[in-house]
C-alpha cells in the first residue's frame, strides 16, 4: 500500500498472498457450518431452532455485550435475562434455580480472546458461545452450539456463521435481495478503500459514508438472511488460517516493543490469540488523550460497543483501548504504529 492509514474497516483484499482460488482445506469449507448475513442473523437462527425444535423458553445473556443484538433476536418468543459479568473479572456465575434445563440456554462470550466464563458446572441448560474474537477457537468449542461475525476478523463487507460442535440441527434463512444490497454496498466501500490507499482514489468521504449507511442496515430485520452469495464466494478464497496466524505474530512483536509504563497494561494471552492490541488503562482521561494522538497521526483504534453497556459495565468500557494490528500489517508497519505509542509514552513523561 501506499498511504499509510491503520485501522477502522477492511478493504478490498486482492493480494494472492491473502486468498487461493482453490483453497479446499479452510475448516470454515467443511461440512456443518451454516452461514448468515450477520453474526446476530446466526444467533438468531440458532435460537429460533432452539425454540422450533427443542422448546426452548429462556436465554441468559451476559450483560456486558453489543445490545443491538439484544434488540435484533427480541421479536422471538423467548424471555431474555441478563446475568452480570465483567471480563477479566473471576466472576461467578451459577443459574437461577430451575434454569439449568433443556429449556434454558445460555450466552457465552469469548471477550477479546483472552477470556471467557467457565460453564462447566452448567450440566443441562444448552451452551451458546459468541466466537466473534477468536475464530481458531471454533474448533476447540465443546458448547451446543457456536456463533459469531466474520467481518471483525477477516476482510468481509457482511458475514456471519454458526455451528454445532455437538451436531446438532442448524438453519438458515432465504436469502433476500435487501441484504444482498447491503453486503454490495459494503462491498463497494471496500474496494474504494483498496483505490485510496493506493492513491488512485480521493474522497475518502465516500466511502466512509458507505461504510456508515450499511452499517446501519445491519440493524433491519430483512438482514435475518443467508449469507449472500457474492460474499460467500469471496470467503471461500480467503486464506483464513493464515490470516488469523499473521495476527498472532503481530501482537507478539507488538508487545515485544512497547515500552513498560505507569497508564496501561496489556490484556494478555499467553497465545497470542488477542482480537487486537489490547489495551487496559487506569484512567479514562489518559486513554483518550491517547487514542486522540492516534488518530492525528492516522492509526485508528477502537472501542468497542459504546454507551451500549448496562452502568455497571460502564468502568471497565472507559477502561479499554483495541488498537488493530491484523494481517494487513508487515513487521515494519507494526514497528511503526508501537513507536507512535512509545513516543506519546515518552512525551508524556510515563
Amino acid at each position: 500500500m501506499i498511504k499509510k492509514e491503520f485501522g477502522s474497516d477492511f478493504h478490498y483484499v486482492l493480494s494472492e498472498k491473502w486468498r487461493d482460488i482453490n483453497i479446499t482445506d479452510s475448516y470454515l469449507n467443511k461440512k456443518g457450518f451454516s452461514f448468515h448475513f450477520s453474526g446476530r442473523s446466526a444467533l438468531y437462527s440458532i435460537l429460533k431452532t432452539g425454540i422450533d425444535e427443542y422448546g426452548w423458553r429462556k436465554i441468559v445473556v451476559p450483560s456486558y455485550y453489543c445490545h443491538e443484538v439484544y434488540r435484533f433476536i427480541a421479536s422471538l418468543p423467548i424471555t431474555i435475562e441478563y446475568y452480570d459479568i465483567t471480563p477479566l473479572d473471576e466472576t461467578i456465575f451459577s443459574l437461577k434455580s430451575g434454569d439449568d434445563d433443556g429449556q434454558t440456554a445460555v450466552l457465552i462470550v469469548d471477550y477479546f480472546g483472552v477470556s471467557k466464563l467457565n460453564y462447566n458446572h452448567i450440566k443441562n441448560a444448552l451452551i451458546i458461545e459468541d466466537l466473534t474474537h477468536n475464530l481458531a477457537e471454533i474448533k476447540n468449542s465443546k458448547a451446543h452450539f457456536c456463533f459469531g461475525s466474520l467481518r471483525k476478523v477477516l476482510p468481509l463487507p457482511v458475514g456471519g456463521f454458526c455451528y454445532s460442535p455437538k451436531k446438532l440441527k442448524l438453519s438458515t434463512p432465504d436469502q433476500n435481495v435487501i441484504a444482498e444490497s447491503v453486503a454490495i454496498e459494503k462491498f463497494t466501500g471496500m474496494y474504494l478503500k483498496t483505490l485510496y490507499l493506493k492513491n488512485q482514489f480521493s474522497d475518502k468521504d465516500i466511502f466512509r459514508s458507505l461504510f456508515a449507511n450499511s452499517e446501519n442496515d445491519f440493524e433491519l430485520s430483512s438482514t435475518n438472511s443467508q449469507l449472500p452469495k457474492i460474499v460467500f464466494e469471496y470467503l471461500k478464497t480467503l486464506r483464513i488460517e493464515k490470516i488469523i496466524l499473521q495476527k498472532k505474530e503481530n501482537i507478539r512483536l507488538a508487545k515485544k516493543l512497547l515500552k513498560p509504563n505507569k497508564i496501561f497494561s496489556f490484556i494478555n494471552n499467553k497465545d497470542d490469540s488477542e482480537f487486537a492490541l489490547t489495551l487496559k488503562f487506569k484512567e479514562t482521561a489518559k486513554r483518550d488523550l491517547l487514542r486522540n494522538f492516534l488518530i492525528e497521526e492516522k492509526i485508528y483504534p477502537i472501542i468497542l460497543w459504546p454507551n451500549q453497556w448496562l452502568k455497571k459495565n460502564k468502568q471497565f468500557e472507559d477502561s479499554i483501548l483495541f488498537i488493530h494490528i491484523d494481517f494487513r500489517y508487515n513487521d515494519l508497519e507494526i514497528k511503526h504504529i508501537v513507536s507512535k505509542i512509545n513516543q506519546y509514552i515518552v512525551n508524556a513523561h510515563i
